[in-house]
């Protein structure tokens, strides 16, 4: 059995309409600049939603530079390690579906 070691799901596109997933969940966000600063370039933090990152999830187009927080661009959600071991696992049920 071959365990991943990604423990990050996919990066997902954010679009300043709110907090896409539950409080709690530990996320890492991306900025692509730091609109009070654009010589800071892209941001990148890892927090817990709902908790560290309250206002980062809500912006629009109008509200980027005079927010306080930084506005998320893109999240992806850090995977829970037993689901790592689950995808680990699954091509091996699948060969012995196939038998």
């Amino acid at each position: 059995m071959t365990v991943h070691h990604t423990r990050w799901g996919p990066w997902i596109s954010h679009d300043g309409k709110g907090m896409p997933v539950p409080a709690g969940t530990i996320v890492e966000v991306f900025s692509d600049e730091d609109p009070r600063n654009p010589r800071n370039g892209p941001v990148c933090r890892v927090g817990v939603a709902g908790v560290d990152l309250v206002n980062s999830w809500h912006w629009t187009p109008q509200t980027r530079s005079t927010q306080r927080s930084l506005p998320i661009d893109r999240y992806r959600v850090k995977r829970p390690r037993g689901l790592d071991v689950l995808l680990a696992v699954m091509p091996d049920v699948r060969e012995l579906e196939d038998a």
